[in-house]
């Protein structure tokens, strides 16, 4: 097992010897009182509320999920329902921030892996998380590996999401 961590030492990446393409990017999150860290496998593909999310956020996303189980998914699905709590440099700083959304598993580029199977899931997730953006009026931010790649509003531009992000321009 090889590790690496990022500069703040939070984000490890842990490696099977001999099977750098199945490495998986785990975040340390800590406690309040900053003695016990959590553990977190940071998602490949993550679309989730922009900024954070309110009950009725919590709950759209949760019935969303809900139907979405009922697809047959090539790759695995999860909810994902994260506090994290940011450090106040002031009295009264930075809130809790809560991430509410969907993330994706998707293997590493380069895999032996069926390209229409990674298209087809994540055209679907696109699809109805942009449906549930139109409907509920929550925009959401979509993530690949921990970078912001678009957003979600409803709009006419969430179908080219899909397009521009396998890089069909």
């Amino acid at each position: 097992l090889l590790l690496a961590s990022d500069y703040e030492g939070s984000l490890l990446e842990i490696t099977p010897r001999g099977r750098a393409s199945s490495s998986r990017r785990i975040r340390l999150l800590w406690s309040e009182d900053g003695r016990l860290p959590r553990l977190w496998v940071v998602p490949d593909l993550l679309i989730c509320v922009d900024g954070s999310a309110s009950e009725d956020d919590a709950r759209a996303c949760r019935e969303q999920f809900d139907i979405l189980a009922d697809r047959m998914w090539s790759f695995q699905l999860a909810f994902v329902d994260q506090l994290d709590e940011l450090p106040a440099t002031t009295p009264g700083g930075l809130p809790v921030l809560r991430t509410i959304g969907v993330a994706m598993e998707l293997p590493d580029p380069g895999d032996d892996t069926d390209e229409t199977a990674i298209r087809d899931d994540v055209a679907a997730l696109i699809e109805a998380f942009s449906g549930l953006a139109r409907n509920a009026a929550i925009e959401f931010v979509v993530e690949y590996r921990e970078e912001a790649v678009g957003s979600l509003d409803g709009g006419a531009g969430d179908v080219r999401f899909v397009a521009d992000f396998f890089g069909d321009n």
